[in-house]
């Protein structure tokens, strides 16, 4: 009901609020399907405020590692790839994970270094008549930014007690990006050292190679359809976004659908596409 009653108070309205970040990317590469390859165009954009959580791993057992793991869900706005055959694969929304591994032992699942992977909740679409079950973007690893030496001298040898589930008891003077307690502001000013897209179907998972990996030229945020257009189109897929409560019409960034989602979109509407 009151989001409803929200639509209704301010379709005359057109003031702007500030809205948390939405970064975008387009990308290229090359996608293989069975004994065939495909190069493709896509698109991925993230919401870089989204509240995330982040533990800490003091590295004890076999196959285990020492560092922090972050995730962000429903950070993921908007994730596809169309090939040159035109075939599209889309996913929806998802988490973003963010790991900084000091130190891994043997057989540890992941590499030493500062990894980011970008997991969909679904993924639709097919390519060359194969169905794909599951797409996700990997960052490769870049060098962490301290050691955990060094934060055992800060914490008189007793970083793990101190770190563990607790990261915001880390100095100040360690950046949280690299830590992976808060998502990058730009991906590529921190991954710069390479990544790939993964695909699974027919129950196995595959590395696809990616080209190019550039921020996207300026958008119109309104232009919720894509088409470069502002129309009635673009009103109606924020309100159903709205009524239903996806975290994409949730303009403001607070958690919550109310007036001022509403009064953002319509300012942004109002302003038109460059």
């Amino acid at each position: 009901m009151l989001r409803s009653l929200s639509i209704a108070f301010v379709l005359a309205s057109a003031a702007g609020t500030t809205h948390a970040e939405v970064i975008r990317y387009n990308f290229t590469g090359l996608v293989g399907v069975g004994n065939t390859s495909h190069p493709f165009t896509g698109v991925f954009s993230y919401e870089n405020a989204t509240t995330g959580t982040t533990v800490y791993s003091n590295g004890s057992g076999p196959g285990s590692l020492e560092g922090f793991r972050s995730q962000y869900p429903g950070a993921i706005i908007e994730f596809w790839i169309e090939t040159d055959e035109g075939d599209r694969v889309t996913s929806q929304q998802g988490r973003i994970e963010v790991n900084n591994i000091q130190q891994a032992e043997a057989g540890a699942p992941l590499p030493v270094g500062l990894t980011l992977q970008a997991f969909p909740l679904t993924t639709t679409g097919s390519i060359h008549g194969v169905p794909i079950q599951n797409m996700y973007l990997a960052f490769l690893p870049v060098p962490p930014n301290f050691s955990w030496d060094e934060l055992d001298n800060f914490f008189n040898g007793n970083a793990e007690d101190i770190l563990h589930n607790n990261p915001s008891a880390l100095p100040p003077d360690i950046d949280p990006t690299l830590t992976g307690s808060a998502l990058p502001a730009e991906l590529l000013a921190v991954f710069n050292g390479g990544l790939f897209l993964g695909t699974s179907y027919g129950g196995m998972t595959f590395v696809n190679a990616i080209w190019t990996f550039e921020l996207a030229p300026a958008t119109c945020p309104a232009d919720l359809t894509g088409d470069g257009q502002l129309t009635f189109h673009d009103v109606q897929q924020f309100l159903a976004l709205f009524s239903s409560g996806d975290p994409a019409a949730d303009r403001t960034g607070d958690g919550l659908f109310d007036f001022f989602d509403v009064q953002d979109f319509l300012a942004a509407f109002s302003a038109g596409c460059p």
